[in-house]
């Protein structure tokens, strides 16, 4: 497909001595891509979760190039174990940013998936081989309620019960019963899916 050189940028290979990887997938998945004025592309890509962009390949053993944030308004990836995850560019605070959609409906769940660069004590300012960087993946969650904006969501269940007080004896019980984790997106989808039966 024909991308100008305006949506595009070329990607480098800065992070190779940084233990990790800085991408949701470890290796990049066949998706679509659908662009701001409505049109929709299969595309071999990856979600670079360090600098918030979408890294695509026009095949597998080609070079990256990351697409500009205002170019694109959602992706769908169907991983290699069969799990869907749909990224959708929502605003919070003000910026703009790629969200792992989990819950659409009358509340809809939504997590940041981003990864940070956690530095390692070495001799002086220079890498260590046995000892380098790495990069640690943080989720931030936030649920939206009907039209309403985006909420952070405390990862606690004290946080989800805060979240729904209108419904608290009823949430509790879903809680009771399924284990919360918020570092599985499965599990936690089947928490907020039984919450939004309730609304």
């Amino acid at each position: 497909f024909n991308l100008s050189s305006n949506s595009v940028k070329t990607f480098d290979g800065r992070y190779s001595e940084i233990k990790g990887i800085h991408t949701f997938f470890e290796t990049y998945q066949f998706g679509r891509i659908q662009f701001s004025d409505n049109q929709e592309k299969p595309v071999l890509l990856n979600y670079d979760a360090l600098n918030d962009q979408i890294l695509i390949k026009k095949d597998s053993n080609a070079a990256p190039f990351a697409l500009r944030k205002d170019v694109v308004d959602k992706f769908v990836v169907k991983s290699s174990d069969g799990q869907v995850y749909e990224f959708v560019k929502l605003k919070h605070d003000d910026v703009e940013g790629y969200f792992l959609r989990l819950v659409n409906g009358k509340i809809s769940l939504y997590c940041k998936v981003s990864k940070i660069i956690h530095r390692k004590k070495s001799d002086g300012d220079h890498y260590s081989e046995g000892n380098p960087d790495e990069f640690i993946k943080r989720n931030f969650y936030f649920v939206k309620k009907g039209d309403g904006s985006l909420q952070e969501l405390q990862k606690s269940k004290k946080g989800i019960l805060k979240t729904f007080t209108e419904q608290e004896a009823a949430v509790s019980n879903i809680l009771k019963k399924h284990k919360v984790d918020f570092d599985d997106y499965s599990k936690i989808t089947i928490v907020f899916s039984e919450i939004e039966k309730l609304f």
